[in-house]
Parts: C-alpha cells; structure tokens; sequence
C-alpha cells in the first residue's frame, strides 16, 4: 500500500466536497444554481478520490472493487461540463433546462456505460476483451480525453468571465451581484490554475519523478484550499450559491386593504415622479425608507397585492423606460449597451433576460419591429 499523509489529505478533501453536494441538494433554493454546484462539486470530489484509490494498489487487486473504480471514475466527466454550465446560471441569474445542454454529458454517458457493459463487470467473459481490447490503452485516452475535455470547458468558462467583466467594468452592481461576480472570478481561476497543474502532472509525469513529493504537497494543499474556502464562503455568503426565495406567505398580515391601496397608490407615485429605478444601486431598504414602511411591509405589498418580488417590479419599469428609448428616433442612435444602463441595469444578460420575461422577445429585436 502507498497510502500516505497527502492522500488522507486529499481523502478528506473529497469526502468534504461530496458532503457540500449533499448539503446543497437538501437545501430548498429557489433556481438550479445550488444544484448545479453540487453535481460539480460532487464530480471533482469522486475525481480526486479514484485518485486516492488507485493508489492502494493491494486493495485494487481485488476484481471487484476495481470494476467500483472505473465508475467512480466515470462521472469526473462531469466536471467540466456542470463548471461551465454553473458559470451560465451565475451569469443569467438562473439557468432555463434546454435539450441541448444533454450534448454537455454525451462524454459521460459514453464512459459510463461502457465501463458498466464492456469493460470491467466482474465475472463476465462475454465479450472476451483480453483477447480483443485493449483495455489499457482505452483507459489512458479516457484520462487524457477528460484532461483535455475539462480544460476546453474552463476556458469557455473563462471567455464567458471575461466578457461580462467588460459589459460591467464600468458599471455599478448591486450589493448581492458584486458577491455573486467575485465569487465567480475566484471559483474560475482557482479550477483554472488547479486543473492546469493536474494537467501538467498528467502529460508530463515522468519528467517530474524527482519532484513527486513536491507535486503531491502543491496538488493536495490547491484541492484542500478550494474545499474550506468553498466552506467559508458559503457559511458567510450563503446568497452568492443560490436565488434566495422571496418570501411569499405571511403569518401576521400586518396591513389591511385600505393601507395597502394608500401604500400601492404611494409607491406608483414616488416611481413615476423621482424615477428612482434608474439608479442602478437602488436597494429594498432604501425604498422602503423613502415610504416609511419596514422591509417586511413592503415584501408583504408587493407579493400579496402585485405577485411580484422586488426585483420584478423594478425590472417592471426599467424594461418600459427600454422600450420608449427603443422606439425613440431621437435615441435610434444609442446602443442597446447604451440604454441598458441608462435605465439603471448593470449586466447585459440580467437586462436581455429580465426583457424578455416581460415582452416574450430581446431588446434587439423589439427595437428591429418597432422601427420597421
């Protein structure tokens, strides 16, 4: 057995990662972000752990658990396919399933399924592959493919950062979308550097025989890092992970009809008249100041009375200040970039989808209609 203190290390790594997942499925959350995150964090948790079992060599002599293996392996082909997706749903603030996104795990499937029925089922010499495949060679174009597969994606995942760092350089954000877009950046560039390593490790392993011990400190101490920091963050920012569920049922109604159409009557006045969704930075507590109501009453308003969170309602009239200066000829040479923050939005892809959910089509195709 080479099992040493740098493998309990990443043992334990894994075992944390795997329990995050489970931790992340059981809480209820609005959006599939905290679902996402927890299949990606499940796959690199069960990656790191086949390579803690491949190196209890006397324990891998039993058939058996060697055929446990290669399934566990299988799924870290889900690892760059759910990082690349998490990093879209952070990007939209949620992510709508489409049938295409199953193209993502084609990988997967295909590994899966052929270790199940053809490669490694104890007992079974149906298919005779000793004598007819090479079982050895499939195995390293399997881990070099994963290799290569999980870098492709982390760079998409880059290129996806990037371009909306550039839309928001100039910008302001709200309080919730700077932590979400920190998060991001972090999570991003830490897969990135580790996986660049792995994959240095991997392709160039025996011109680094000398530095093993070395290799193995920096690999365990990166994987071991991401998971506590991932602990931390999440203990401390727990919004950044999911779309916290406006609160929609009230156990004490606290305002009575009457109160509620004075209050609904004031709110439309002070958007009207001081406009106060055109600032980017505009706050649920800062409204509910400006009216002289608590956050709570406010909540209670605008879920009960109008079915609408904040957000919504804000959008609500940010989207109708879009659509007069899309159909303006006097502002038909602005931008779409343009408008969108001069309405008060911050992110390209929250104004293109929050267009939308309100008008069933994107800003540049209702301005192509409006002005045709």
């Amino acid at each position: 057995m080479n099992f040493d203190n740098f493998d309990l290390i990443r043992l334990f790594t894994s075992l944390q990662l795997i329990l995050l997942c489970l931790a992340l499925l059981i809480i209820k959350s609005k959006g599939k972000q905290s679902k996402i995150l927890a299949l990606f964090l499940m796959a690199l948790g069960l990656f790191i752990l086949s390579g803690v079992y491949t190196r209890v060599y006397d324990v891998l002599a039993n058939k058996n658990l060697l055929f446990i293996l290669y399934i566990v392996f299988s799924f870290s082909y889900l690892i760059g396919p759910a990082f690349y997706l998490y990093i879209r749903s952070i990007i939209s603030n949620d992510l709508k399933y489409k049938h295409v996104f199953l193209i993502h795990f084609i990988p997967f499937y295909v590994l899966l399924i052929s270790n199940i029925l053809y490669l490694h089922i104890p007992g079974s010499d149906i298919f005779e592959l000793d004598k007819t495949f090479n079982t050895s060679a499939f195995h390293i174009a399997a881990i070099t493919f994963l290799h290569l597969q999980i870098l492709t994606y982390i760079i998409c995942s880059l290129n996806i950062f990037i371009k909306n760092n550039q839309n928001n350089r100039n910008s302001k954000k709200q309080k919730i979308l700077k932590s979400r877009l920190n998060w991001m950046k972090y999570l991003t560039y830490s897969i990135f550097i580790i996986w660049v390593m792995e994959s240095l490790v991997h392709f160039t392993y025996t011109n680094f025989l000398l530095y093993l011990c070395e290799i193995k400190i920096i690999l365990s101490g990166t994987h071991f890092t991401l998971a506590n920091s991932i602990v931390i963050i999440g203990l401390k920012k727990p919004e950044i992970f999911n779309n916290l569920p406006q609160r929609t049922k009230y156990k004490k109604n606290i305002l009575k009809e009457n109160v509620k159409n004075g209050l609904l009557t004031e709110l439309k006045q002070y958007m009207e008249n001081e406009s106060p969704y055109l600032d980017p930075d505009l706050s649920f507590q800062c409204v509910a100041q400006k009216m002289n109501i608590s956050t709570h009453q406010l909540s209670q308003l605008l879920n009960t009375s109008l079915n609408m969170n904040f957000y919504d309602y804000i959008n609500s009239y940010r989207i109708e200040a879009a659509k007069k200066f899309l159909i303006s000829f006097n502002s038909s040479q602005k931008t779409i970039l343009e408008i969108m923050y001069d309405v008060g939005f911050s992110s390209k892809s929250a104004f293109n989808n929050a267009f939308k959910k309100h008008t069933g089509v994107t800003p540049s195709l209702f301005r192509k209609h409006s002005n045709s």
